[in-house]
């Protein structure tokens, strides 16, 4: 059985580095704050690489070269120039979505919601876009009545606009965080 397994996994990780030609490399290149910026900017363009763990896997270079296809990057478009066009192309690139989404599929409005709230102070989990224990509920509510906000709604647009307005008046100026507002829809 093991060696099924471990069979499969390598066959997996040929299809990656396949389609991923840069592939470590270019994970030891961008490092690991790099890696979990790239990370996050796939989970919140409807993407999946797994957790924001600033570890570069198969899973991520799995989402990555699902990316470089839907926005038509050259294959051999290395990680940081996906970063580049991840934060700052346009019109943006959103994954398809499924017709009935699984519950296992990450959300790009709690991916966005655990990215603000980290750089808040107010959650310190993994961002992956998935809320199974409850952890980035209840950073929200922390957040929330840290702000005297109301113990309201859920991880919604609403949270979203204020975690964003949080983050703004936190940086000092108008410009908001990287990840902010920016979810998979397209709509800020």
């Amino acid at each position: 059985m093991n060696r099924f397994r471990l069979s499969v996994a390598a066959a997996a990780l040929a299809l990656v580095a396949a389609a991923c030609p840069g592939g470590i490399a270019d994970a030891e290149e961008i490092g690991t704050y790099g890696a979990r910026a790239l990370q996050e900017e796939l989970l919140l363009h409807g993407y999946n690489p797994g957790s924001a763990t600033g570890q570069v896997g198969p899973q991520t270079l799995g989402a990555v070269a699902a990316y470089r296809h839907d926005a038509e990057l050259p294959r051999d478009a290395g990680l940081y120039d996906v970063l580049a066009h991840l934060r700052y192309a346009a019109p943006r690139v959103v994954a398809k979505r499924r017709q009935t989404p699984h519950r296992s599929d990450p959300s790009p409005t709690v991916a966005a919601a655990q990215v603000m709230l980290r750089a808040l102070g107010y959650f310190d989990g993994s961002v992956d876009g998935r809320d199974k224990d409850g952890a980035t509920a209840a950073s929200l509510a922390r957040f929330r009545a840290d702000r005297n906000l109301g113990g309201g709604g859920g991880i919604d647009r609403s949270a979203l606009a204020e975690l964003k307005a949080a983050a703004t008046e936190a940086a000092g100026h108008s410009r908001t965080t990287p990840a902010a507002g920016r979810v998979a829809d397209g709509r800020r």
